[in-house]
Parts: structure tokens; C-alpha cells; sequence
């Protein structure tokens, strides 16, 4: 379970990056993230991280709450998958960047072996533990870097606009995985029909406050809501 109240997100020039934000998702909820460039979702994200400090307001994962003390904790909860793969992956190695987050929380080699090869089964890239994460195609590349988090055990699973960088077949193998996965998922995302075909409800942020929360297939398609949003809505289709 994650809990957000009140939620308050200022920047040091004084700039209000989410103002009041309050939202609960349940165990194994999948949820998207949805506003216009500037409407606080990464904000957000790395506000539930602890990596930038809150204004006010409070974040809770289970019965743990976001503070100086917690925050690694927290982290231990929540994963986060960056936008961009390449500032996720660091290691020469495709095994060695899956193994770095187990052995810094203390596994042994031998625990840490088993998870490597358990996550990279899990996402179908065995095949890769032990190529260069610089000869990796985009698609390949996401996978590894949503195993480096999994890797870490989370229950709670943060994506930055998972399908940029995706050609058609791997954002399809993106959206299978998604689906399949047992963490609660909240997801930011520009690819409303993505959210449509992966998530079961959409919170639409607008210059930082939450002004949606419902089905993506109703809200993703009201031209006249999404406009005063600053978002183009999804046009007419079957799913």
C-alpha cells in the first residue's frame, strides 16, 4: 500500500511542483500517471523516493512513513525505473548491474547469484546476463534496467515514462511484462494508449495538483476535460 497526503513539492527558486497531492494505491493496483510537461510527475516520483525533500504532506509505504530516518527503508519498499535506461545502468556488465543493488543490501554471493538469474529468467533475458550494457538495443536496455530494481525485491514499483525509447514489439513485450508483474506499479506516462492497455486507473495531475482520478478508458478520452489540461486525448478506438 502507498498513501500520499498532502503532499507539497517547492523548488529552491520558489517554483510549486505539486501543491496538496493526496492519492492511496492498493496492493497490486497498477495506476498511470498522466499531466502535461511541468505538471509534477517526476516531481512526484522522486518526492516518494525521498530524493527530493517534502515541503510538507506525508508519504507512507505499509505502516512505514518518509522521513530522514526511513528513507532507506522506504527505498528497501519502492523502486524506481528511470526514463532513461542509460542513467540507470552504470556496470560493464548486464549481470554485474543486476547484482549491485542486492549486494549493497547485504546478500551474500550466493543469494545474490540466485536473484540475478531468477529476475533475468523473469523478464526473458537470460540470454544477456553477460553482455556489455553499452551493446544493449533500447528495448533490451529497459528490460535490464526494471531487472536492476527488481532485483532489489520492492513492493512498489515507480516507472518514468517506461515506453520512451520503444520501438512496437518492445513496448508490446513492456506492456506483457507489466501486467504480469505482482507489484503495485504507479506509472508516468505521455502514451495514453499505453495506460489504457495496461492500467486500470489514471491520476491526471495539472501544474501539480490531481485533478482526475478514474478509469483511463473514460477520462483519456474527454476531448473538452483533456484540453483544459493541456493534454491531447486519446481519439476515438476500439479496445
Amino acid at each position: 500500500m502507498l498513501e500520499v497526503t498532502h503532499l507539497k513539492q517547492v523548488y529552491p527558486d520558489g517554483t510549486c511542483a505539486i501543491s496538496d497531492l493526496s492519492f492511496r494505491l492498493e496492493p497490486g493496483q497498477r495506476v498511470a500517471l498522466v499531466g502535461a510537461n511541468g505538471a509534477g510527475k517526476t516531481s512526484l516520483l522522486l518526492s516518494l523516493m525521498g530524493v527530493l525533500p517534502l515541503a510538507q504532506g506525508q508519504v507512507r509505504v505499509g505502516d512505514t512513513t518518509l522521513s530522514r530516518q526511513t528513507v532507506d527503508e522506504i527505498r528497501s519498499w519502492m523502486g524506481l525505473v528511470f526514463q532513461a535506461p542509460d542513467d540507470q545502468l552504470f556496470m560493464p556488465v548486464v549481470r554485474e548491474d543486476v547484482a549491485f543493488g542486492p549486494r549493497n543490501f547485504g546478500k551474500s554471493p550466493a543469494e545474490t547469484n540466485e536473484i540475478v538469474d531468477q529476475v533475468l529468467a523473469q523478464l526473458g533475458i537470460s540470454h544477456l546476463a553477460d553482455k556489455s550494457t553499452t551493446k544493449l538495443s533500447g528495448g533490451e536496455k529497459r528490460m535490464v534496467s526494471i531487472a536492476t530494481v527488481l532485483a532489489m525485491e520492492p513492493q512498489v514499483l515507480l516507472f518514468d515514462e517506461p515506453t520512451a525509447f520503444l520501438d512496437p514489439k518492445a513496448r508490446r513485450k513492456l506492456i506483457h511484462l507489466l501486467r504480469k508483474l505482482s507489484q503495485t506499479q504507479l506509472i508516468a506516462t505521455h502514451d495514453l494508449p499505453f495506460a489504457c492497455e495496461c492500467c486500470d486507473r489514471v491520476l491526471i495531475l495539472s501544474h501539480g495538483s490531481l485533478v482526475a482520478d478514474g478509469d483511463p478508458r473514460t477520462l483519456l478520452y474527454d476531448q473538452d476535460q483533456m484540453d483544459a489540461w493541456g493534454i491531447e486525448a486519446i481519439g476515438y478506438a476500439e479496445f
